[in-house]
């Protein structure tokens, strides 16, 4: 049997690491992204609209990102780390699901089907991406296993071509794929929070050195605003901006007085956008 110093290198230090480091150093900075109008007319077309669940959804993903920050200091952020993945996860989830309402509006969709959704609908749609989904999360592993699109025409740094997005393929083809569906980057996010939650705790209470949870923390903490600046933008333009500020106002309100945490992260975001 291998030691839990063995099975954290092989499933952590070697698999996760790697892949998340990748991830980071291919993002690229968030900021204001304006879709056309014929765009979002093209969606809406489709009849599928959910406001309420998407909404709610929306402000499910900022609960999330206000856990997910929450904390005294960096030593108290990264003392149950598995929990910081957990709730990575569940913010990215809630905001791709907001989007995914926007032209769903089944009932009931586990959390498989959701992703396999936001992955053909938004991630391949060739003008979304085009214009919303900057590198990385616009990469995917067609059903022939390529991944698609061309990294020279999405990553514009050629270190990040060269070195980080091998290791991006990499990820992205590590995920089982049971369905045979196209894979993008929230199948694994949905895979590392599996890791997270089912793995040795052992490996989490012994074997987190300095560097190692100093990494992840700055993986994390850059990757995750950066997806979230695509579900806002969109959900802006798509239920208008008068709807999402008074959705932002009040949430902001009650987070600060009834669990006396301002959401500033948020807050800044949008302060960044200047859409009011």
């Amino acid at each position: 049997m291998p030691s839990i110093s063995e099975d954290f290198r092989r499933r952590y230090l070697n698999v996760h690491e790697p892949y998340l480091d990748a991830i980071w150093a291919i993002t690229v900075p968030s900021g204001r992204r304006d879709i056309p109008s014929s765009l979002i007319e093209e969606l809406i077309e489709s009849g599928q609209a959910d406001e309420s669940r998407s909404i709610r959804a929306m402000r499910n993903a900022w609960y999330h990102e206000c856990a997910f920050f929450f904390a005294e200091n960096d030593e108290e952020w990264l003392k149950f780390p598995p929990w910081r993945i957990i709730q990575f996860y569940y913010s990215v989830y809630c905001m791709l699901s907001a989007m995914v309402r926007c032209v769903d509006n089944t009932p009931r969709l586990a959390h498989q089907t959701m992703i396999n959704k936001f992955t053909e609908g938004f991630v391949m749609h060739d003008r979304l991406s085009q214009v919303l989904f900057f590198a990385p999360f616009c990469f995917y592993v067609d059903n022939e296993g390529n991944v698609c699109p061309e990294p020279a025409y999405r990553i514009s740094r050629t270190y990040a071509r060269e070195n980080d997005f091998p290791r991006l393929c990499q990820c992205l083809k590590s995920v089982p794929n049971r369905s045979n569906k196209p894979i993008s980057l929230f199948h694994y996010f949905k895979l590392l929070r599996e890791w997270a939650t089912y793995e040795d705790s052992y490996i989490f209470i012994n074997l987190y050195g300095p560097s190692v949870r100093d990494k992840l923390k700055y993986c994390l903490q850059h990757i995750l605003p950066a997806f979230l600046t695509i579900g806002e933008n969109f959900l802006v333009a798509f239920w208008g901006v008068d709807k999402i500020r008074t959705e932002l106002e009040i949430f902001t309100s009650k987070m600060a007085s009834i669990t006396g945490y301002f959401p500033s992260t948020i807050q800044s975001r949008f302060d960044e956008y200047g859409y009011w």
